[in-house]
């Protein structure tokens, strides 16, 4: 078997802790043999390359990930202590995004597998379903030194069932927002003292995360994607002392964001930001308070931002009827403290360049 440099091995050194000795010595040879392999990284691929191909008991080998005893949750705790020791200073706050992925497959033998929508043949009149696994991807954004660009280094995966599959299975089914709050509460654990950020679509706009978010010790700023119909409410008033009943938690009811976006007295602002070297220009209204409310829900206050952009989509086929996808944050604190955060995302029909005709887009993002 090839020898690794004395580097490689002090680092895969540090995540004995979470194996066994025997499973730990396989994971190895895995791990060796994943970083020689051209092409698809499968166990087989791995083995050849180690020079194991022929060997009777291969079969140990793959049972590393579904039978041997090791943890898992050990291993990412681990990982994002290394990346916050390499690539973070003290007291910079840890910057988290999460998402789910689809992994397609169609084997028999594949017992998580489901039906689950995907996200790339969907429209939003027009759903389309897939078979496969679905997984939870928790990463963290940090600067590295190769790149001027900021990497998502992920760290955490979890294994989401669908409903259907885990009756099935005879397991407790978690949806995404649940697996989301048992996650987020780990990295809590790990970090007891750094200031946390996530960050999700509007997928992860749930109150009972934001109500988990701030219930921790130390609360974590939720970043997502607010809907134009939020039902959103004024502060209450004043109420004099000798007015009997109980006290209103909420006020007025504020416009719908998508009346906020065409009233032509909405105060804009322009920001001009670069995405992937391209410049583009941003007109974001002033962050505003607001409390959020569902029915039987406790009551949340917020600060969201309301966002529309001037952009097009040039495509050499139909240059007006492309479209955008904007993807943006603002993080600001109740407090003095603030700070803002924008990323914007392109989709496949081309770039986003600024033209003389703009073409309006609007986006809500909202700070819990």
């Amino acid at each position: 078997m090839p020898s690794p440099s004395p580097e490689i091995i002090q680092l895969l050194a540090v995540f004995s802790v979470a194996f066994t000795a025997p499973t730990f010595t396989k994971v190895l040879v895995l791990i060796f043999g994943t970083i020689l392999a051209p092409g698809r990284r499968t166990v087989t691929a791995a083995l050849r390359m180690i020079g194991l191909g022929e060997d009777p008991n291969y079969s140990k080998y793959h049972r590393v990930l579904n039978q041997d005893r090791w943890s898992p949750w050990v291993v990412s705790w681990i990982l994002l202590s290394l990346i916050i020791l390499f690539f973070l200073l003290p007291g910079v706050p840890l910057l988290l995004v999460i998402d789910e992925t689809l992994e397609r497959r169609r084997g028999k033998k594949i017992k998580y597998k489901g039906w689950f929508r995907d996200p790339i043949l969907s429209t939003k009149k027009h759903v389309v379903t897939a078979l496969g696994v679905r997984w939870i991807c928790l990463a963290v954004l940090v600067p590295v030194p190769w790149s001027q660009r900021t990497w998502s280094l992920p760290f955490m995966t979890v294994l989401s069932l669908g409903k259907k599959t885990s009756a099935k299975l005879n397991k407790r089914h978690r949806t995404v927002v649940q697996w989301t709050e048992f996650m987020i509460d780990k990295v809590r654990r790990w970090q007891p003292g750094r200031e946390i950020m996530l960050v999700g679509d509007d997928s992860y706009a749930a109150i009972v995360l934001v109500q988990r978010c701030q219930r921790l010790k130390k609360p974590v700023k939720l970043v997502s994607r607010l809907r134009l119909d939020a039902r959103l409410f004024d502060f209450p008033g004043h109420q004099p002392k000798s007015k009997r009943g109980p006290k209103p938690k909420k006020g007025e009811r504020q416009p719908k964001l998508s009346q906020q976006l065409e009233d032509p007295k909405t105060d804009w602002k322009e920001l001009k930001i670069i995405i992937y070297g391209t410049h583009t220009r941003a007109r974001p209204s002033p962050p505003s308070l607001g409390v959020g409310a569902l029915p039987r829900r406790q009551l949340r206050t917020h600060r969201y931002l309301l966002l529309r952009y001037l952009c097009l989509c040039q495509t050499d086929r139909h240059p007006s009827s492309s479209s955008c996808s904007l993807y943006a944050g603002i993080s600001k604190s109740l407090s003095k403290n603030s700070a803002l955060s924008s990323a914007l995302k392109p989709n496949a029909n081309g770039l986003i360049v600024p033209l003389n005709v703009p073409r309006l887009a609007s986006l809500v993002s909202s700070v819990w």
